[in-house]
């Protein structure tokens, strides 16, 4: 809905409401305003030196063509809505550091900006900072509030920057209108609601609310914070990340497929248990969002039952029908499908997985890392599958009460292995593969189970008399 609103002190007079998964973030933040859990951030490192004033100038041209950057957000009458701002009121400009900081003081100098505060009410929503280092390799950080961007935002925004760069250079036509609006997904989303398609799927997730949640809250009254969150990260050996890409085609599923469900069968052998449901973290974006940059990403309950007598290649096949199923009725977004997500924060039910990929286009980057990943509740394992530099990092992320950054790192430890183990022999029952690695279980089955003592050279009755 889109409201023209007279006598607005803002910059624009247009008010547009704000879409259902914005709706959460918003209010959420409204409980702890100073919390940063909501940043999302990414700090890519070029080799090559760019030229910073053609830079500088394709920053400057993605600001003005991508409107949801310039969002402001306000509450009137008790709703909440959005407004653009004008261009003029975004300037961006290249950061120069002190000339004493060393390349590491600049390096935690992003870092530190990536986890900085955002300012929900007053903005703005967005982060640009790009800054040299002493060897002439360059950090560039994009950094957003989640209510305007996801994590498939990313890809999106950073292949047209790195597009306007290359029209720069080459001194090519700059075309203009390459992002679709997010107002324009907004309204698509009213007329969702309003449609026989929206009865539908209401249908089928009420019955999975009906039959598989738990008594709890929604997330948005939880009281997560990043204070409360253990995070650990770890790259795969690139012959484990080539092997992942190899049994993915050779069982014909896709690669996010093939690690979300070995990141199941994880989860279940990890936590004991049988039945869960898997929250895939899902796009939310048709065709006609493709070119949409905003926060249209939610989760999907996905039904996984563990049966350790299946091969790899059988689950998939289960799993895929149940996720194929729940995607029919991805659209669907509301109270009830996030009563079903949040059933039980423990480690036992419901964990969260997530696979991302990360393609650049033409970005000469060389390096990368996510200091600020968004919200994550309960237990999560992420993973970000960097095209440009054929690498694929993988991250546990849980509560605290859970375990520590300790038992999270050994947690992420027995995952690569137990990736590796299951890559290696596909066609093996998953019930087969252990846990443990050689150290640990010579520990439990052999050092402490062994519990022989020397038998004393004496009769019985000469041991009571001694």
């Amino acid at each position: 809905m889109i409201l023209k609103v007279q006598n607005m002190t803002n910059n624009s007079d247009i008010l547009t409401s704000i879409s259902v998964a914005q709706k959460k973030i918003w209010y959420a933040q409204q409980l702890n305003p100073d919390e940063t859990l909501y940043n999302i951030a990414d700090i890519i490192e070029f080799g090559e030196a760019l030229n910073l004033k053609a830079f500088t100038k394709a920053v400057q041209l993605l600001i003005n063509e991508c409107d949801i950057l310039r969002a402001r957000f306000v509450q009137k009458n008790g709703a909440v809505y959005y407004h653009i701002d004008t261009i003029d009121k975004h300037k961006f400009a290249v950061t120069v550091p002190p000339k004493t900081y060393s390349d590491k003081d600049i390096e935690e100098f992003v870092v530190a900006e990536a986890k900085s505060p955002i300012d929900l009410i007053n903005g703005p929503l967005y982060k640009f900072l790009i800054v040299s280092k002493s060897n002439g390799y360059t950090y560039f950080l994009q950094k957003y509030h989640h209510i305007i961007a996801d994590g498939a935002s990313f890809p999106i925004i950073t292949k047209r920057l790195f597009d306007l760069y290359d029209r720069i250079i080459e001194e090519k036509n700059l075309d203009s209108n390459y992002f679709d609006s997010y107002a324009s997904f907004i309204d698509r989303e009213a007329k969702y609601y309003l449609s026989d398609r929206y009865e539908v799927d209401r249908s089928f997730w009420n019955q999975k609310v009906s039959s598989e949640s738990r008594d709890s809250q929604s997330w948005i009254t939880e009281t997560a914070t990043l204070s409360n969150l253990a995070a650990v990260s770890r790259k795969l050996d690139a012959s484990t990340r080539q092997l992942l890409i190899d049994t993915a085609k050779k069982i014909e599923t896709s690669l996010p497929n093939l690690f979300i469900i070995i990141a199941a069968i994880f989860h279940c052998k990890v936590a004991n248990v049988k039945n869960v449901n898997i929250n895939v973290i899902f796009s939310g974006r048709g065709s006609a969002e493709k070119r949409t940059p905003g926060m249209m990403s939610h989760t999907l309950p996905v039904p996984f039952i563990y049966d350790g007598h299946l091969s790899l290649q059988n689950v998939i096949g289960n799993f895929s029908k149940e996720l194929r199923t729940s995607l029919r009725h991805g659209r669907y977004l509301n109270s009830e499908l996030e009563h079903v997500v949040a059933a039980g924060r423990g480690l036992i039910v419901n964990p969260s997985i997530n696979f991302m990929t990360l393609d650049y286009g033409t970005a000469p980057l060389v390096a990368a890392q996510c200091p600020a990943f968004g919200p994550a509740y309960g237990f999560t394992i992420n993973a970000y599958n960097r095209v440009n530099l054929d690498e694929l990092i993988v991250q546990i992320a849980s509560d605290k009460s859970l375990g520590d950054e300790d038992y999270i790192q050994n947690l992420l430890i027995k995952f690569n292995l137990f990736l590796d183990g299951i890559l290696c022999n596909p066609d093996h029952s998953i019930g087969s593969f252990e846990l443990l690695d050689e150290d640990e279980r010579q520990k439990i089955l052999f050092d402490w189970n062994d519990t022989t003592q020397p038998i004393p050279d004496a009769t019985l009755p000469e041991l009571f008399e001694a």
